[in-house]
């Protein structure tokens, strides 16, 4: 018997369902109209597998009850042939939705916001295509779990939703008062609740006794948490992190879910070199395969130059770059800096052209009146040369999209000390471009060593050097993240507010409530 289904919440499906039933009518269509999964003689041993595989859409953070379980569930005992044949098309339909669903993900994110969303979703998929090759599958068990997406932190996710879902269930969690500051050796009838609250997550040891003083285990388990929270590691319990100690289970549920939905936004499986810029964390990762190499911190689109989510194909490095400047930064802040200095251009060895091609003249700027200037601006290209002072420092990585967003290095280091690094006008910073620069030539067939790498900078040059084989690129944006060795759950800040945008959509202002339980 198919388990029960639960509670629903409804989202907004990547194929609507009238799409999805013109695919599954066209494919009975090609099958003369018989069953696929019931046989005449009543056998339902691949119904039944079917079943289960809808069932377990819970541990992949979907709902049953969106694949029709509840209609399956109704049917499953009638012998009537009516009721047998119904009973097949649910089940086909259900599987349909379902892989719908894991390749493509639930939502399309283009529709959901262009804006914020414009390039998020890398793939179509096939659904026709995907149920003629499940239907012949000899193990469609074994076919259906391989269509799911093959990512460490994918996996990793499951896992952190599982034990937030027994949390959810086990702990009873009543808001922790705000009240003073609370630092180690201090005393406070709030941290007996605050010592519940880090054993039921995982940072302090039940051993530890509920006791009002504020020990140095418990100050070692509000670090472990504030880490988590991408809080400042101090052990002191201020607003910011009792404000989090404070955030529900449920909530955190949610926000696990829909970053197991971006997942599936992504080709099933990464393979190979690839780079990826996660920017809700601030970081980029180097992978071969699953294996990283390489990590480092970086600097992201502040929040009204956000840095967009895309996928594409890394394919030179320029050494000793010029920087074009772009017109908005011309006019809104290199045009006032000349006013406040004239010396400003060249002070920052900034030259300026009579026009935009390769072939414009150069122009002396003290022959400019800067106040007076105004749109005619645009008249006009700034461009800063290779240096030392570049604002692109002096690597840049190319992998030419339609955002014009590009990973380069910067002369200002001490901004990779801060906690919080949404400071460029869009495009990526990178802490240690050396390093990054040896990564990505390591495959060419002329290799690249740290020192000809440096030598290349030293001659203060423009060169620019082709990838023998294009690197895929991947700017991410994960809210939450589980450390592979230690399976610490980091919860990041929504920096962009895409959080809010992908919940609302998930679920509805009537029905708020995900399903805690699961359902059999």
């Amino acid at each position: 018997m198919p388990p029960a289904p639960p509670k629903a919440f409804f989202p907004v499906t990547t194929l609507s369902s009238p799409i999805v039933d013109d695919i599954v009518h066209q494919l009975y269509q090609e099958n003369d109209f018989a069953p696929f999964w019931i046989q005449k003689n009543g056998n339902r041993t691949k119904a039944t597998i079917i079943v289960q595989i809808l069932a377990d859409s819970w541990f992949e953070g979907l709902h049953p009850e969106d694949y029709l379980l509840p209609s399956i569930h109704a049917r499953w005992y009638s012998n009537t042939q009516q009721d047998l044949a119904l009973l097949d098309l649910l089940l086909t339909k259900g599987l349909a939705r379902y892989t719908a669903d894991i390749q493509g993900g639930r939502i399309n994110p283009c529709m959901l916001n262009p804006r914020l969303f414009a390039a998020a979703r890398t793939k179509e998929v096939n659904i026709h295509q995907l149920l003629q090759q499940a239907v012949a599958a000899p193990d469609i068990a074994g076919f259906m779990e391989n269509l799911l997406p093959d990512h460490s932190e994918y996996r990793l996710l499951k896992g952190a939703l599982s034990r937030y879902r027994k949390i959810a269930t086990s702990y009873t969690m009543s808001p922790i008062p705000y009240g003073p500051v609370l630092k180690p050796g201090m005393q406070d009838p709030r941290l007996p609740s605050i010592i519940k609250r880090l054993q039921a997550s995982g940072d302090l040891s039940n051993s530890i006794p509920p006791t009002i003083e504020y020990t140095e285990d418990t100050a070692n388990g509000i670090i472990s948490f504030q880490r988590r929270f991408n809080l400042t590691t101090d052990g002191v319990i201020g607003d910011k992190t009792l404000a989090a100690l404070n955030t529900s289970a449920d909530y955190l549920i949610k926000r696990i879910l829909i970053n197991l939905e971006r997942w599936r936004w992504l080709p099933k499986k990464v393979q190979g070199t690839q780079i990826s810029v996660n920017i809700a964390n601030f970081q980029l990762t180097a992978f071969n395969n699953d294996t990283p190499p390489l990590q480092m911190p970086v600097i992201v689109g502040k929040v009204y130059n956000k840095t967009p989510v895309f996928s594409d194909l890394m394919r030179y490095i320029v050494f000793n770059p010029y920087w074009n400047i772009p017109l908005s930064i011309a006019a809104d802040e290199i045009v006032p800096s000349q006013i406040e200095n004239p010396g400003y251009l060249t002070t920052n060895n900034i030259k300026i052209f009579k026009g935009w091609d390769a072939s414009s003249p150069a122009v002396d700027p003290h022959t400019i009146d800067w106040v007076t200037l105004g749109n005619k601006i645009r008249n006009y290209r700034l461009r800063q040369e290779p240096g030392k002072g570049n604002s692109l420092g002096r690597l840049k990585f190319i992998f030419p999209n339609k955002y014009n967003i590009y990973l380069h290095d910067t002369p200002t280091q001490n901004l990779f000390n801060r906690h919080q690094r949404a400071f460029s006008h869009g495009c990526i910073r990178v802490s240690d471009p050396e390093e990054l620069a040896l990564y990505l030539l390591q495959g060419n067939q002329k290799p690249w060593n740290a020192e000809a790498i440096r030598q290349q900078i030293m001659t203060g040059k423009r060169k620019v050097v082709v990838l023998d084989y294009p690197i895929p690129v991947h700017i991410l944006y994960r809210t939450v993240y589980v450390d592979p060795e230690t399976e610490a759950v980091h919860f990041y800040p929504d920096i962009y507010g895409r959080d809010g945008e992908l919940l609302s959509s998930f679920f509805t202002e009537t029905n708020e409530n995900i399903c805690l339980y699961p359902p059999y």
